[in-house]
């Protein structure tokens, strides 16, 4: 909850997280901001390019592709020496 706190904070301080039609943003503390549905009875997706709302190059976890295939065929074929 500590990761979500600071992207919220983050977005709010590049000023792209404010109270719309669909979302009422509230900051209880100064450490913890609550966003919520305007209407309780109807539930908003977000969308959008943490590139833009973070205001800074977001770093995901540089997984190449040959890694993850690996990492499936090494699982798959470990499952199914175990099954038989």
């Amino acid at each position: 909850m500590t990761a979500v706190q600071t992207l919220r904070a983050q977005a709010q301080k590049e000023d792209n997280l404010k109270s719309g039609p669909q979302i009422t943003v509230v900051q209880q503390s100064p450490q913890t901001i609550v966003i919520q549905p305007t209407n309780p009875q109807i539930v908003y997706v977000p969308e959008y390019n943490p590139t833009v709302v973070y205001g800074t190059p977001y770093v995901t976890p540089g997984y190449s592709a040959g890694a993850v295939a690996a990492t499936g065929v090494l699982a798959f074929g470990a499952g199914m020496a175990i099954g038989r």
